[in-house]
């Protein structure tokens, strides 16, 4: 059994079109011949292509007589689906018009128009062969959310009551209003959510950092029932609603907080609830 040997010039060039292969079936010959130079064999070649021992010895022999170029020629171009100049010309025709989006499109077409039926890569290639560019498309329009519409304009009515009746809405970019918005009520410019519960967060974990903590295990509850301006003072006052040893931990426990963020006005814009488990101290230590 022959293998392939090829010199470091021909593996760079058949590596090259490798690389530059638009059909599978250059792809699969080119590769076989790099495997037999890289020692494999023909049963293993075989398995790899997805073809016969048999078919993989004619690839060989004809790039041993006839060259890289020959091999590289594909004398069989696949079944043109019973389609005449006619009907191929009839489909150019109707591809410049832009009425189609996608191959499916143009698969469906055909089966309608001429009675041939084509498999989703079979128009691929009839498309690629009469010269004509394919693509998927992708949807980049989207339905809102009705509900979700209608709960951020149920909130926006009550932050306008809230600030009076001089109020004027700013949209700060194309996303959707709901996203990206921001409300200036009685020449004041009203912070985004994220803002006030981030402070009271940081203000109210360096609060309790005196206490020995081993870790945060989440918030339950998150509340912000009055809007923040630019130019308040948001201050942090925590409260310890629950404790309870840990189960799988003696040396721990479970610490529940309560953390309110107030404004100059004593107005609460934010609450929240907090869990941590923290290290037990013992009655000695206290002593």
């Amino acid at each position: 059994m022959k293998t392939i040997q090829l010199t470091p010039q021909q593996r760079k060039d058949i590596s090259g079109r490798r690389r530059q292969a638009q059909d599978r079936r250059i792809f699969q010959r080119l590769s076989a011949v790099l495997w037999s130079d890289d020692g494999r064999s023909r049963e293993e070649i075989a398995q790899l292509t997805g073809v016969s021992t048999r078919q993989v010895g004619q690839w060989f022999r004809i790039f041993r007589n006839k060259g890289l170029d020959e091999l590289c020629t594909l004398h069989y171009q696949g079944d043109p689906g019973r389609l005449g100049p006619a009907q191929v010309k009839r489909i150019r025709q109707e591809i410049e018009t832009g009425v189609f989006h996608n191959a499916d499109q143009i698969r469906t077409w055909i089966e309608s128009t001429f009675g041939v039926t084509y498999s989703a890569s079979g128009v691929k290639d009839l498309l690629r062969r009469i010269g004509a560019s394919f693509h998927k498309v992708s949807g980049f329009f989207w339905k809102a959310e009705v509900q979700d519409e209608k709960k951020f304009l149920r909130k926006r009515r009550r932050h306008k009551r809230q600030a009076g009746t001089d109020a004027r809405r700013y949209l700060v970019d194309p996303c959707p209003a709901r996203r990206r918005v921001g409300l200036l009520y009685a020449g004041r410019l009203r912070r985004r959510r994220r803002l006030p519960r981030g402070v009271v967060w940081g203000l109210a974990v360096r609060g309790v950092r005196l206490v020995p903590r081993v870790s945060n295990l989440g918030f339950a509850r998150i509340d912000l029932p009055v809007p923040v301006f630019a130019g308040d003072t948001i201050h942090v006052v925590t409260e310890v609603i629950d404790t309870r040893a840990s189960k799988s931990r003696p040396d721990t426990g479970i610490v529940t907080f309560e953390h309110q963020g107030l404004n100059q006005r004593d107005e609460l814009v934010c609450r929240s609830t907090r869990t941590a488990m923290m290290h037990c101290v013992s009655p000695a230590a206290d002593d």
